[in-house]
Parts: structure tokens; C-alpha cells; sequence
């Protein structure tokens, strides 16, 4: 496979030049590159859920939000509240969630304005928030604290407080809807050594499990909802626990540490990526390796790991490339970024919404958009 390019960018001076010769499916030019604070450091990157836009954030304390229509910048928000960690845009499309380092700020998309701010010192232990997830109908969002060690739920349009879930010990380092939305699963924090299933409707714990590892944790549910996979950071294990005989099902072993996990659609599979990029599919009934992609002899250091919406690919950037790995028919697709990488550091990627894109985000404060080639 190959990627596509039909369209020639530069940047010179933080001056944006485009020459498109034609546009994509999906009306974006073939390649783009948006420039901005060049101290900002790009650590997060999400799309609207029309790709029609994107939001970026990083040290500058800015979130840039660009047109990728009309290849131009919308507007800046300059939240004042140091850092940007997290940028997530909201399924509906009218609300972004940002992550600070001294507050959780949700805004109305089309104003700019902020819906709601929480004030680090609005909380008794502090906010520091690790992770946030919307649900999949954009009416609540989740986040897992660090340091009060609470899972908290919002109203994804007032921004009000609807639930608090208390439990971990040592702080929550993850939390994920499940696919019918009714139950949450959180990750503890270094030292926590638990993983906890909850009913925010009703305020409630259903399960807590032994995580065998006091590393932090990921978690990644199947897609019925019938299990739910995780691992600790860096650990060479990945654990699978039953949602409906409610035990452990099975564990699945390998050489190198994980760096990330997730599921196969319709096929049964849980997907790992370890920390050389070796891409393995397990059969999430028996726990055994069904196959792999990658070699242990071409190690590079994984920069990031992001899975397509529909779950069908995953993107692993490492080595001055981003590597596409097509789950079902084993394709891989390689896109070359070795020369942007050259210029700046490659920090993070995200799909676009309809799976034809990938977007970098770059230590000099660029945001950078690849095409990817048909294989279907």
C-alpha cells in the first residue's frame, strides 16, 4: 500500500502555502498543514464529528480550532489555564471538553464561550484529571481523577455535576463507556491495583477486580459489551474479564510491554500493539495469538497508537512513519512523515471521523493532516 498525494504544502515563516491540484472523497485537499504558536507542543488533537474541523491544544495554553474545508483557522481560545492535556470533541458536535492543569473546561463549539469551568480549588483534593470520555450519545461526560481518586460524571450540555463515583485508592487513571452507555469501567493510578465497574445512574459499584499489576492502567471494552480487556503500563500481559460470568476469563502473554489494546469489530478479537510495534490478534475465547503484524527486529520507539472509528484499523507512529495495519484482510498501509518529523517532533494522531484521514500533532505547534489510500 501506499499513501496518496496529490497536492503540494510548505510552510514558510508560519505562512501557510497550499497548491491543491485536486480534493479527496471527502472534499479535504489531498495533503494540509495548519501552523500556530510554535511553542505550543501539540499533545492533543481531535476532530468535530463531521471532520470538518479540528481541535488542538498543548503547552501554549491555547486550543487553535481550524477549518479543514476552507484550510483556514476558525478561532483561538485562550483559556489561560496553562497547559492544554486533553482537546476531546463531543459526539454531537456542540460541546469541547478541555483539559487543563487547573481546570476541566467544556465549550460551546460554535460560540467559543465556556459552558462550564471547574476550578482545581472547586474541588476539596484538586481536579487533576487523567482521562475523559464522552458517551457515545454526547449527553454525559466522564473523568477519571488523579488526585481526589473519584470518577465523576457530567451533563454533557450544562457541564452539572450528575454522579461521583469514589473508590480507588490511589487515583483513577482511565474510565470508558460501555457500548450501551449504562455502565462505566475505571482504571487505577499507580499503586491502585483495581479496576471498578460502575452504574452512574445509580451512584453504584458493581465490580471491583484485582488489576494483578500496581501499575496504571487502560481498559478497553468488547463491542457487546460482553467482556472487558486491560493492562497495566508496560506490563506483557493483558487481562480479560467476563462482564457476564463476572470473572477473569483468560490472561494473554507476550515479550514486550503493551503500549495499546483494543477490539476487532464483529470478529471476536482483541487487538494489542506493544512497545515495538508488533501488532498481535487474539482470540478473545481461548486467548490465543490468532496472528501478528510487525517484526521484532525493526524495534522503534512507539510515539502513539490511535484505532479507527470503526474499530477496522489501528495507526501506530513510530520510526519516522505512520504504519496502518488493516485488521481483517492483514493490509498495511505506510505513510511516510519522515520529512515532517525531520522539522518537529511527531506527539500525537487522530482519525478523522469517516476513517480517510490521519492528523499529527507536532512540538513546533503544527497540526498536520495525512490521506490515506483506498482499500476497499
Amino acid at each position: 500500500m501506499h499513501s496518496t498525494k496529490r497536492g503540494i504544502v510548505a510552510l514558510i515563516s508560519g505562512v501557510l502555502l497550499l497548491a491543491a491540484a485536486s480534493c479527496g472523497r471527502s472534499g479535504l485537499p489531498p495533503a494540509q498543514s495548519f501552523s500556530g504558536d510554535s511553542s505550543a507542543q501539540i499533545m492533543s488533537v481531535s476532530w468535530s464529528p463531521d471532520g470538518r474541523r479540528i481541535a488542538a491544544g498543548g503547552y501554549s495554553g491555547a486550543v487553535r480550532i481550524w477549518n479543514v474545508i476552507r484550510a483556514a483557522q476558525d478561532r483561538v481560545l485562550d483559556l489561560r489555564a496553562g497547559p492544554i492535556l486533553r482537546a476531546l470533541w463531543s459526539p454531537t458536535g456542540h460541546r469541547l471538553a478541555v483539559v487543563t492543569e487547573k481546570r476541566l473546561e467544556l465549550l460551546d463549539t460554535e460560540t467559543g464561550n465556556v459552558v462550564r469551568s471547574l476550578e482545581t480549588s472547586s474541588l476539596v483534593y484538586g481536579l487533576g484529571l487523567s482521562d475523559i470520555a464522552w458517551n457515545h450519545d454526547g449527553r454525559r461526560l466522564a473523568t477519571a481523577g488523579w488526585l481526589d481518586a473519584a470518577v465523576r460524571v457530567f451533563d454533557g450540555a450544562s457541564g452539572r455535576e450528575v454522579s461521583v463515583l469514589r473508590g480507588h485508592r490511589e487515583g483513577a487513571s482511565t474510565v470508558a463507556w460501555s457500548p450501551d452507555d449504562h455502565f462505566l469501567a475505571s482504571g487505577g493510578m499507580v499503586g491502585d491495583g483495581t479496576i471498578r465497574i460502575w452504574d452512574p445512574a445509580r451512584d453504584k459499584q458493581l465490580e471491583l477486580i484485582d488489576a494483578h499489576t500496581n501499575n496504571w492502567l487502560a481498559v478497553a471494552w468488547s463491542p457487546n459489551g460482553d467482556a472487558l480487556a486491560w493492562h497495566g503500563y508496560s506490563d506483557p500481559v493483558v487481562h480479560l474479564w467476563d462482564t457476564v460470568a463476572r470473572r477473569e476469563r483468560l490472561t494473554m502473554h507476550q515479550r514486550y510491554g503493551e503500549a495499546a489494546l483494543s477490539w476487532s469489530p464483529g470478529r471476536g478479537q482483541l487487538v494489542t500493539v506493544d512497545e515495538s510495534g508488533i501488532l498481535r490478534l487474539w482470540n478473545a475465547r481461548t486467548g490465543a495469538e490468532d496472528d501478528s503484524l510487525g517484526s521484532e527486529s525493526s524495534q522503534f520507539t512507539v510515539v502513539d497508537v490511535a484505532s479507527s472509528p470503526d474499530g477496522g484499523r489501528l495507526a501506530v507512529a513510530a520510526g519516522g512513519r505512520i504504519t496502518v495495519w488493516e485488521v481483517a484482510t492483514r493490509g498495511i498501509q505506510y505513510l511516510d512523515v519522515s520529512h515532517a518529523t525531520a522539522q518537529s517532533e511527531l506527539l500525537h494522531i487522530a482519525w478523522s471521523p469517516d476513517g480517510a484521514w490521519i492528523a499529527g500533532g507536532f512540538v513546533d505547534g503544527s497540526v498536520r493532516l495525512w490521506q490515506l489510500a483506498r482499500t476497499r
